[in-house]
């Protein structure tokens, strides 16, 4: 997701260091929520935000599994 300073701006809270994981204004959600995860990753480690709430809900009681391949696939090459 790309993730830039206004995606950062939106996430500051109102004391001191603090963040909200929450953003204000029309920016979009899954790069709102990377900014926010940045902050939790360690200087010079890959990582990588994978958005797949929204599209993996089919309903109350069915969801798709995107994005699970994905990461499972991923996991399964680093392990090698």
């Amino acid at each position: 997701m790309p993730v830039n300073d206004e995606h950062r701006e939106s996430i500051e809270g109102h004391f001191g260091c603090d963040i909200a994981n929450l953003g204000r204004g029309p920016l979009g959600g899954s790069s709102t929520a990377a900014a926010f995860l940045e902050r939790f990753v360690e200087n010079d480690r890959p990582w990588a935000h994978i958005d797949m709430a929204a599209p993996g809900i089919l309903s109350e009681k069915d969801s798709s599994g995107f994005g699970a391949k994905l990461l499972l696939e991923y996991i399964n090459t680093i392990n090698k």
